[in-house]
């Protein structure tokens, strides 16, 4: 006999995971870290994003925009002058370079890591053994999955593997997307994420009609619980919709208990507007450890240092984070919250001849948080030994970073990510 409600909703969101008795079955989660992951989407070029100043002759003259005599390297004096500079001021690894330089426009960034609050990853990207890692796709799915050369052979996360690991339970499901997709990096194989878009306030029943009808609609799937189960598929698809339904309902409550009213003014930014809506599910209690949110427009071709590119980007991308931080310092909430960043793969270091960079190999990546141990880890490629196809050489695998990361959440990472790493020493 069918006694619950059951529905599937949207509007500016839209859920699906197993159902309750599913997830009633699940272990308690071990830890109460929660992991907030960033996806520069398109392939950030590291090399503009952290400058480095101890190579930066190589650096500037690979820079040079074929057949002009223009750079596309950040001004040595532009670091300076901004403040940006820094030299590990922390314990760090001894295979850590000794000068690097934050964009620019990355000035909120830049004052969390001199109070220590940010860990800079050097070097990081998908092995060689990686036989298509310049590709969009591939690269996406494979810092996802935490795995090499498996496209089409899996679709489990490697945050969706570790919620398998250590189980969870509560009023809503372990792992939350803000960006409206189900994104690979949150799937597992007991249960998929909860997704989201826009303001949370405005996650609501989807019937299909307006207005009154609606509403009736609604009060008529509310109140008609006594319905028989024609098969187990369709009370499968109803404790689906029961699930979705009352995610809906928690956080619709959540958004009403924490309006966001006092978050720094997110104005354009798709980004922040992202952090604040997992800012306020955060600050409102909810139970889920890990979220997800991106940010694109890094494929940057062409014109990368043109208005709306690379320079905006890290700069927007630098003050949403030191938002995010700061609003949940201010409240007492930032003890257990870690924020990394990844991207597809890094950028070319020799500029092309439409003012951009090509697909790359090693990048940089930012963890950020209370429990970061500060400082910077990995080591900057040497500009001078490039491979044979022209690309930085990486010095951090992207399982090792992943691999720290699961440790982190409390689940054991060998199996998710197919072999043991060494610590960084990060987190």
């Amino acid at each position: 006999m069918f006694t619950r409600r059951r529905f599937l909703c949207g509007a500016t969101a839209a859920a699906l995971a197993l159902p309750a008795f599913a997830r009633g079955l699940a272990a308690e989660a071990s830890g109460n870290t929660i992991l907030v992951s960033i996806l520069l989407d398109g392939g950030c070029d590291g090399f503009n994003t952290v400058v480095p100043l101890n190579q930066y002759g190589i650096y500037s003259q690979l820079r040079k925009i074929p057949g002009t005599t223009q750079y596309l390297s950040v001004l040595e004096s532009d670091v300076a002058t901004a403040g940006t500079a820094f030299e590990p001021n922390y314990t760090v690894p001894s295979s850590s370079a000794l000068s690097y330089g934050f964009h620019p426009n990355m000035t909120a960034l830049r004052a969390l890591y001199g109070k220590g609050k940010v860990a800079v990853l050097l070097g990081v990207g998908l092995p060689p053994a990686d036989r298509n890692r310049t590709s969009h796709e591939v690269a996406k799915f494979d810092w996802a999955t935490g795995s090499i050369n498996k496209l089409g052979y899996t679709n489990l996360g490697w945050l969706g593997q570790t919620f398998d690991a250590i189980g969870a339970t509560g009023a809503l499901p372990p792992a939350v997307s803000m960006n409206y997709s189900s994104p690979t990096i949150l799937r597992g194989a007991k249960r998929t994420p909860l997704v989201l878009g826009g303001d949370i306030g405005g996650f609501n029943v989807a019937c299909g009609a307006s207005g009154a009808d609606c509403t009736a609609r609604v009060n008529a799937l509310t109140t008609n619980d006594a319905q028989s189960l024609p098969s187990i598929a369709a009370d499968f698809a109803r404790s689906v919709a029961l699930d979705t339904t009352s995610y809906v309902a928690t956080v619709k409550q959540y958004a009403t208990a924490v309006t966001g009213a006092d978050y720094p003014a997110i104005g354009k930014s798709g980004l922040k507007s992202q952090l604040k809506q997992i800012a306020r599910l955060i600050r409102a209690g909810s139970p889920s450890r890990a979220y997800f949110a991106s940010q694109g427009g890094y494929d940057t071709h062409s014109q990368q240092n043109s208005p709306g590119h690379h320079p905006d980007l890290v700069g927007e991308l630098s003050d949403a984070v030191n938002d995010f931080y700061g609003y949940l310092a201010a409240n007492g909430l930032s003890q257990n919250v870690v924020i990394m960043t990844y991207s597809d793969f890094g950028r070319r270091v020799q500029a092309n001849s439409t003012a951009g960079t090509d697909h790359g190999t090693a990048s940089v990546a930012f963890i950020v948080g209370d429990l970061v141990k500060p400082g910077v880890y990995g080591q900057y490629p040497d500009l001078t030994k490039l491979d044979t196809n022209g690309n930085p050489v990486i010095q951090v695998d992207f399982r090792n970073h992943i691999s720290d990361l699961v440790g982190a959440l409390g689940a054991d990472p060998t199996p998710i990510v197919g072999g043991s790493y060494p610590k960084l020493g990060y987190i």
